[in-house]
């Protein structure tokens, strides 16, 4: 492996002391959805002290979202992000704070749109994410409709469109998604895409195509969350920068599953997130790639 890559002073420490965090993060259900033997296997399929060393830095920024959390940004998109998008809209305002309520019953104004391309696969997020909505927060089987029910939803009086998904990167799966559904749509329509989590680059390349789209989400990310930093900026280990971090993981993640695409998660962003249903693209695929049969820490779907 790389030589510039050096373990410091205290690595053993550190290494164990993230073990000893995560094991605890699982036995607290904060990170319900990771078994504890299958992090010790993960962590044991590192070989050497600088790869189980990378490993603990990865561990020690991963962002995840258990079912519980997942259900709590949910609950939040629904209670502060959508009255948020509506709050110059007052034909909403008798609704505002009370959409979960509201879309217990059975409406004709208002529909959740997962998002989901004609060519998608079923397993996609944005059908995981319209069974959850369903299930946890007990929004009614009517209120949630596929992208070819649209044009009778609205031949039945909906103008409010609610396009939902878990995750939102480079904004290109929606936009992909939004192409396809945008001619059943008219002016007096209301469009918000509001997915749990949203990195800013996605919102605003959403934006600047269709301005008429508005989009939230309870959680956001930006590139400030991005697991590798600036080349030149030091570590908190004061020994390694993020580019000797960066060549030791390329040949790392090469070693371990050959050539793959996106080897920086889609669009390079580099994040470290995951939600216990499925992974983003955008995360690092060390992460959750079992290509070469390498065991994985997160499901991708």
């Amino acid at each position: 492996m790389a030589a510039s890559f050096k373990l410091p002073n205290g690595s053993d420490i550190y290494i164990d002391s993230i073990s000893h965090r995560c094991d605890s993060l699982i036995n607290s259900s904060i990170w319900s959805g990771i078994e504890r033997n299958h992090l010790r296997n993960w962590l044991r399929s590192f070989n050497t002290n600088e790869e189980k060393y990378f490993a603990s830095i990865l561990l020690d920024n991963l962002i995840f979202r258990s079912n519980q959390q997942t259900k709590a940004l949910m609950i939040q998109g629904m209670q502060r992000s959508l009255p948020e998008a509506l709050k110059d809209l007052p034909q909403y305002d008798a609704y505002r704070g009370n959409w979960i309520n509201i879309l217990k019953r059975n409406l004709n104004f208002v529909k959740l749109v997962p998002v989901i391309g004609e060519d998608d696969s079923p397993a996609k997020s944005g059908p995981t994410m319209a069974r959850k909505y369903n299930s946890e927060l007990n929004v009614h089987n009517s209120n949630i409709i596929y992208p070819d029910a649209i044009e009778k939803a609205k031949r039945d009086g909906a103008n409010l469109f609610i396009f939902i998904d878990d995750f939102c990167g480079t904004g290109k799966q929606f936009l992909r998604f939004f192409d396809e559904v945008n001619d059943a749509f008219d002016d007096e329509d209301c469009l918000i895409f509001m997915p749990l989590c949203m990195h800013s680059k996605g919102k605003t390349k959403i934006f600047n195509k269709h301005s008429n789209i508005l989009v939230v989400a309870p959680e956001n990310l930006s590139d400030e969350d991005r697991f590798f930093k600036e080349d030149a900026e030091l570590l908190p280990d004061q020994v390694n920068t993020f580019g000797d971090l960066k060549v030791f993981y390329k040949k790392l993640l090469k070693q371990r599953v050959g050539n793959i695409r996106n080897p920086f998660g889609f669009g390079k962003l580099g994040l470290t997130y995951a939600f216990s249903h499925g992974t983003p693209n955008a995360t690092l695929p060390l992460l959750w790639s079992t290509q070469n049969q390498q065991i994985n820490l997160l499901k991708r779907h």
